[in-house]
């Protein structure tokens, strides 16, 4: 339950830096996305599973501060946390900073 609250949290966090401030910032016309690495990350350190719920949460959040159509964001959020956890054996993660990169 408290990992629960911490991933909410932090995605809540995010979300809210995404919409005040990064939604404005483009960098060679693209916006930057705190979302989705997280989404990856529960992704690769806790399974398909996790890593779905994690990207479905993150774009339907995203969703409701006005990232586009409503389930947009969310599926294509869920499809990448999921195949990160799919993958999760082909990717080398001794070294503790390759969930951060």
């Amino acid at each position: 339950m408290s990992r629960a609250l911490i991933y909410g949290g932090l995605l809540a966090a995010a979300g809210l830096v995404q919409g005040a401030w990064l939604a404005r910032v483009e960098i060679s016309g693209a916006i930057l996305d705190p979302l989705l690495p997280i989404a990856v990350a529960v992704g690769i350190l806790r399974g398909a599973e996790a890593g779905g719920v994690t990207g479905l949460a993150a774009g339907l959040l995203q969703d409701l501060l006005g990232g586009g159509p409503l389930g947009v964001n969310g599926l294509t959020k869920m499809v990448v946390g999921f195949a990160s956890g799919v993958f999760e054996r082909s990717i080398y993660i001794e070294n503790p900073l390759l969930p951060a990169v």
